[in-house]
Protein backbone atom coordinates (compact mmCIF):
# COMPACT_ATOMS: atom_id res chain seq x y z
CA UNK A 1 0.00 0.00 0.00
CA UNK A 2 1.18 3.53 -1.07
CA UNK A 3 5.01 2.48 -1.09
CA UNK A 4 6.05 0.00 -3.18
CA UNK A 5 9.87 -0.04 -1.91
CA UNK A 6 12.65 -1.64 0.01
CA UNK A 7 11.98 -0.04 3.38
CA UNK A 8 8.53 -0.20 3.39
CA UNK A 9 9.24 -4.26 2.20
CA UNK A 10 7.07 -4.75 -0.86
CA UNK A 11 9.54 -7.46 -1.84
CA UNK A 12 8.65 -9.20 1.62
CA UNK A 13 5.15 -8.85 0.94
CA UNK A 14 4.67 -10.33 -2.77
CA UNK A 15 7.53 -13.13 -1.29
CA UNK A 16 4.29 -13.98 1.36
CA UNK A 17 1.62 -13.19 -1.68
CA UNK A 18 3.20 -16.06 -3.49
CA UNK A 19 3.49 -18.26 -0.64
CA UNK A 20 0.00 -18.21 0.57
CA UNK A 21 -1.05 -17.94 -3.38
CA UNK A 22 0.21 -21.57 -3.16
CA UNK A 23 -1.80 -22.60 0.16
CA UNK A 24 -4.65 -20.53 0.52
CA UNK A 25 -6.98 -20.62 -2.95
CA UNK A 26 -9.69 -18.27 -1.83
CA UNK A 27 -7.78 -15.35 -1.46
CA UNK A 28 -7.26 -12.28 -3.53
CA UNK A 29 -4.13 -10.41 -3.55
CA UNK A 30 -4.11 -6.36 -3.94
CA UNK A 31 -0.92 -4.14 -4.50
CA UNK A 32 -1.42 -0.42 -4.33
CA UNK A 33 1.08 1.98 -4.50
CA UNK A 34 4.38 2.84 -7.25
CA UNK A 35 7.73 3.30 -6.32
CA UNK A 36 10.91 2.02 -7.00
CA UNK A 37 10.47 -1.87 -6.91
CA UNK A 38 7.34 -1.86 -8.90
CA UNK A 39 8.25 -2.54 -12.20
CA UNK A 40 11.06 -5.15 -10.82
CA UNK A 41 8.09 -7.04 -8.46
CA UNK A 42 5.65 -7.00 -10.94
CA UNK A 43 7.08 -8.94 -13.47
CA UNK A 44 8.51 -11.51 -10.69
CA UNK A 45 5.35 -11.95 -9.26
CA UNK A 46 2.53 -12.95 -11.89
CA UNK A 47 -0.71 -14.41 -10.79
CA UNK A 48 -3.78 -13.90 -11.67
CA UNK A 49 -5.05 -13.17 -7.92
CA UNK A 50 -2.79 -10.60 -7.73
CA UNK A 51 -4.31 -6.95 -8.49
CA UNK A 52 -1.69 -4.59 -9.49
CA UNK A 53 -3.60 -1.01 -8.82
CA UNK A 54 -0.54 1.37 -8.91
CA UNK A 55 -0.96 4.51 -7.72
CA UNK A 56 -4.66 5.63 -6.01
CA UNK A 57 -6.41 8.77 -5.34
CA UNK A 58 -7.45 8.99 -1.66
CA UNK A 59 -10.88 7.97 -2.18
CA UNK A 60 -9.98 4.74 -3.74
CA UNK A 61 -7.07 3.73 -1.29
CA UNK A 62 -9.98 4.40 1.69
CA UNK A 63 -11.98 2.62 -0.46
CA UNK A 64 -9.44 -0.65 -1.16
CA UNK A 65 -8.43 -0.57 2.91
CA UNK A 66 -12.20 -0.95 3.69
CA UNK A 67 -12.22 -3.82 1.17
CA UNK A 68 -9.47 -5.91 2.56
CA UNK A 69 -9.80 -8.43 5.75
CA UNK A 70 -5.77 -8.65 5.80
CA UNK A 71 -2.83 -6.29 5.52
CA UNK A 72 0.45 -7.12 5.22
CA UNK A 73 2.54 -3.96 6.18
CA UNK A 74 6.18 -5.74 6.54
CA UNK A 75 8.51 -2.74 7.45
CA UNK A 76 12.13 -3.08 7.40
CA UNK A 77 12.80 -0.04 9.40
CA UNK A 78 10.73 2.65 10.99
CA UNK A 79 9.79 4.64 8.08
CA UNK A 80 7.00 7.15 9.01
CA UNK A 81 7.76 10.62 8.88
CA UNK A 82 4.53 10.96 11.41
CA UNK A 83 5.65 8.62 14.05
CA UNK A 84 3.14 6.04 13.80
CA UNK A 85 1.92 4.67 9.96
CA UNK A 86 -0.95 6.33 9.10
CA UNK A 87 -1.88 3.12 7.27
CA UNK A 88 -2.01 0.95 10.13
CA UNK A 89 -4.35 3.12 11.92
CA UNK A 90 -6.58 3.45 8.41
CA UNK A 91 -6.53 -0.65 8.78
CA UNK A 92 -8.00 -0.03 11.97
CA UNK A 93 -10.25 2.06 11.93
CA UNK A 94 -11.61 0.33 9.22
CA UNK A 95 -12.53 -2.76 11.64
CA UNK A 96 -9.60 -4.69 9.63
CA UNK A 97 -5.95 -6.64 10.45
CA UNK A 98 -3.02 -5.10 10.46
CA UNK A 99 -0.18 -8.04 9.98
CA UNK A 100 3.25 -5.89 10.20
CA UNK A 101 6.33 -5.84 11.38
CA UNK A 102 7.55 -4.98 15.17
CA UNK A 103 8.90 -1.37 14.39
CA UNK A 104 8.62 1.55 15.91
CA UNK A 105 6.17 3.13 13.22
CA UNK A 106 3.66 0.06 13.87
CA UNK A 107 4.55 -1.24 17.26
CA UNK A 108 2.85 1.47 19.16
CA UNK A 109 -0.50 1.08 17.51
CA UNK A 110 -0.72 -2.65 17.42
CA UNK A 111 -1.28 -4.76 20.59
CA UNK A 112 0.12 -8.40 18.96
CA UNK A 113 -3.20 -10.84 18.87
CA UNK A 114 -5.83 -8.23 20.62
CA UNK A 115 -5.93 -5.80 17.98
CA UNK A 116 -3.40 -6.90 15.42
CA UNK A 117 -0.30 -8.85 14.39
CA UNK A 118 3.11 -7.95 15.00
CA UNK A 119 6.22 -10.26 13.57
CA UNK A 120 9.60 -9.72 13.19
CA UNK A 121 10.93 -7.82 10.59
CA UNK A 122 12.07 -9.50 7.58
CA UNK A 123 10.33 -12.52 8.00
CA UNK A 124 8.37 -14.12 5.06
CA UNK A 125 7.95 -17.41 6.59
CA UNK A 126 6.47 -15.55 9.95
CA UNK A 127 4.50 -12.82 7.97
CA UNK A 128 2.78 -15.83 5.86
CA UNK A 129 1.88 -17.90 8.72
CA UNK A 130 0.58 -14.97 10.28
CA UNK A 131 -1.51 -14.65 7.43
CA UNK A 132 -2.59 -18.31 6.78
CA UNK A 133 -3.42 -18.03 10.37
CA UNK A 134 -5.66 -15.45 10.22
CA UNK A 135 -7.31 -16.50 6.73
CA UNK A 136 -8.45 -20.07 8.08
CA UNK A 137 -10.28 -18.21 11.62
CA UNK A 138 -12.77 -15.93 11.04
CA UNK A 139 -13.64 -15.70 14.47
CA UNK A 140 -10.79 -14.07 15.53
CA UNK A 141 -10.08 -12.77 12.64
CA UNK A 142 -13.39 -10.73 13.21
CA UNK A 143 -12.59 -10.56 17.16
CA UNK A 144 -9.11 -8.48 16.45
CA UNK A 145 -10.80 -6.50 13.52
CA UNK A 146 -13.27 -5.15 16.43
CA UNK A 147 -10.85 -4.76 18.76
CA UNK A 148 -8.64 -2.29 15.74
CA UNK A 149 -11.92 -0.52 14.81
CA UNK A 150 -12.61 0.26 18.75
CA UNK A 151 -8.98 1.16 19.71
CA UNK A 152 -8.88 3.05 16.77
CA UNK A 153 -11.84 5.35 17.55
CA UNK A 154 -10.58 5.66 21.20
CA UNK A 155 -7.13 6.37 20.50
CA UNK A 156 -6.72 7.87 17.57
CA UNK A 157 -9.56 9.82 17.12
CA UNK A 158 -9.00 13.27 15.33
CA UNK A 159 -10.66 15.36 17.19
CA UNK A 160 -9.43 14.09 20.45
CA UNK A 161 -5.73 14.38 19.53
CA UNK A 162 -6.46 18.07 18.18
CA UNK A 163 -8.09 19.11 21.70
CA UNK A 164 -4.75 17.28 23.63
CA UNK A 165 -2.36 19.21 21.58
CA UNK A 166 -4.70 22.83 21.97
CA UNK A 167 -4.50 22.04 25.75
CA UNK A 168 -0.83 21.46 25.74
CA UNK A 169 -0.30 24.86 23.65
CA UNK A 170 -2.61 26.46 25.97
CA UNK A 171 -5.38 27.61 23.46
CA UNK A 172 -8.16 24.60 24.59
CA UNK A 173 -11.56 26.54 23.75
CA UNK A 174 -10.01 29.84 21.64
CA UNK A 175 -10.94 29.71 18.38
CA UNK A 176 -8.58 32.40 16.87
CA UNK A 177 -8.14 33.11 12.89
CA UNK A 178 -4.05 33.86 11.62
CA UNK A 179 -3.69 35.50 7.88
CA UNK A 180 -0.28 35.65 6.74
CA UNK A 181 0.45 37.70 3.88
CA UNK A 182 2.92 36.74 1.50
CA UNK A 183 4.04 39.09 -0.97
Amino acid sequence: MNHVNRVKGADLALATMQRLDAAARDVDFVVAGIGSMFTDLRGRYRSERIDWRGFLEEHERLALIASCDVMLLPFRTDVSVLGLSQTVLEVQAAGNVVVGSDTPAITPAVRHGVDGVLVRPGSVSVLADAALHLIGDSDQRAAIGRAAEARAARDWNISDRVAQLQSLLGIAGRQSTSIIEVD
